[in-house]
C-alpha cells in the first residue's frame, strides 16, 4: 500500500495507491577548483575563474585556488574573475547529533522514497522530470536520456526501492549520455538530504573517465548572470579532476554562473557506498555534512537568495576521458530525498524522521507551501 500526503491552499489530502516494485536500474561544474553544475539547460559554457578562497578554521588562513568551472549557455563564454573574502568559508569537523524521535512533522516538508516503477505518469506526479536531449555541463555534443534512470529493488532490502541513475561514454562528447533527474523550483531555506551511493569504478567497461556523480539544489538558468541567482552543489568526483587528483568531493556555493562566482571547498578520499548527504540554509549560512560530520560552511555573497529546484545527476567532464573505445557505463544510486523547509535539522534528525515516514508507509510526502 502507497501513502501519498499532499497539502494545498490550506487542504490536507491523503491518497492510498496500490505500488509494485521496480524493475531494472541504473547510475548515478567544471571547476578548476569550482563546481561544474547542470543545470538543465540545452546550453554551453566553459568559464575559466581565478578565485582567492579564504578558509576559516580557527585561525585566518587566506587560500589561493584556480577555479575552472563549466556551465552551459548558448555560447562559450571564457572569463577570468578574482574574488578574494575574508570569512566567506568555514571549514568545520563537527559531528552533529540528537535524540529527536522524528515524530513532529514540520509544517511544510518534501520527501520521496522513490518507490516507482519507471519515468512515468506517476513520477512525474511526484514532481520529477528526467532530463532528454543535448547541452552540458560535459563535453560538447554530450546527450541526456530519460531511459538512464530506472526503478530496482534495492539489493540489500527487497522491500525497498531505489533509483538508479547511469552514464555511458566512448571517450567522446557525442559519445556520452548522461542522466539527471530534477523537481519544480520551489525549495529555498530550510534543510536538504538524500541517501546517495557513490561509486568509484565503473559498472562496465574500463575505468578513468572524470564521471560526477552529484546532489544539488539550483535556480533556472535564466537566472545565470543575476545576483539572485542560486546554486549549491555537493559534487563526487571518483577519478579526480578540477585540480583533485584520485577520489575527491566538492562543495560549491555560487553568487553567479555568468561570469562566474562561488566559493568552493573540497576533501579527497574515497567516498564510496552509500552516505547521507546534507546541507542546510539558514541564517546567511549554507552548511555541508556528509554522514553527520560537518565539513564546510558558506556564507557573505554566495548565500541562497532565490527558491531553487533540487537535482541528481551523473556526467563525465570535458577534458576528464579515458581514451576513445569501448563504451563504459557508470551509476549513481540514490535511496531517498527530503527537504524540511525553514527548519534547520541534523542528520540525526532526518535519519529519525525518514525512519517515521517509512514506518508509516509514506513513500512521498509533500506538504511545501504551493
Amino acid at each position: 500500500m502507497r501513502t501519498i500526503v499532499f497539502c494545498t491552499a490550506g487542504i490536507l489530502t491523503i491518497l492510498f495507491l496500490s505500488t509494485c516494485s521496480g524493475s531494472d536500474k541504473g547510475d548515478s561544474g567544471d571547476t578548476d577548483t569550482d563546481a561544474d553544475t547542470d543545470t538543465d539547460s540545452d546550453a554551453d559554457t566553459d568559464t575559466d575563474s581565478d578565485a582567492d578562497t579564504d578558509t576559516d578554521s580557527d585561525a585566518d588562513t587566506d587560500t589561493d585556488t584556480d577555479t575552472d568551472t563549466d556551465t552551459d549557455s548558448d555560447a562559450d563564454t571564457d572569463t577570468d574573475t578574482d574574488t578574494d573574502s575574508d570569512a566567506d568559508t568555514d571549514t568545520d569537523t563537527d559531528t552533529d547529533s540528537d535524540t529527536d524521535t522524528g515524530s513532529t512533522a514540520p509544517e511544510h516538508e518534501f520527501f520521496d522514497d522513490f518507490a516507482y516503477t519507471g519515468v512515468d505518469a506517476a513520477f512525474s506526479a511526484g514532481d520529477w522530470d528526467a532530463r532528454s536531449g543535448t547541452g552540458g555541463p560535459g563535453a560538447t555534443g554530450c546527450n541526456w536520456s530519460a531511459d538512464n534512470v530506472t526503478f530496482i529493488a534495492d539489493p540489500d532490502n527487497g522491500a525497498n526501492t531505489i533509483m538508479v541513475l547511469r552514464a555511458q561514454t566512448d571517450g567522446t562528447g557525442a559519445g556520452s549520455v548522461h542522466s539527471q533527474v530534477t523537481t519544480s523550483t520551489r525549495f529555498f531555506e530550510g534543510t536538504y538530504a538524500a541517501r546517495v551511493r557513490f561509486t568509484d569504478t565503473p559498472e562496465s567497461g574500463t575505468d578513468g573517465d572524470g564521471i560526477v556523480e552529484t546532489f544539488y539544489s539550483i535556480t533556472p538558468w535564466t537566472m545565470a548572470e543575476l545576483e539572485t541567482y542560486s546554486e549549491i552543489d555537493f559534487e563526487y568526483l571518483a577519478n579526480g579532476g578540477w585540480g583533485g587528483d584520485g577520489p575527491t568531493m566538492f562543495e560549491t556555493t555560487w553568487e553567479t554562473a555568468e561570469p562566474v562566482l562561488n566559493t568552493h571547498d573540497s576533501q579527497g578520499a574515497s567516498l564510496e557506498g552509500w552516505r547521507v548527504l546534507v546541507f542546510t540554509v539558514s541564517g546567511g549560512e549554507v552548511r555541508y555534512h556528509v554522514d553527520g560530520v560537518q565539513v564546510v560552511t558558506h556564507g557573505g555573497v554566495y548565500y541562497p537568495e532565490s527558491p531553487m529546484s533540487i537535482n541528481f545527476n551523473l556526467w563525465f567532464i570535458a577534458e576528464g576521458f579515458a581514451p576513445v573505445g569501448a563504451v563504459r557505463t557508470w551509476r549513481q544510486d540514490v535511496d531517498w530525498v527530503y527537504h524540511a523547509a525553514g527548519e534547520v535539522l541534523t542528520t540525526a534528525q532526518v535519519e529519525a524522521r525518514i525512519a517515521v515516514l517509512r514506518a508509516q508507509d509514506a513513500e512521498r510526502i509533500d506538504t511545501m507551501a504551493q
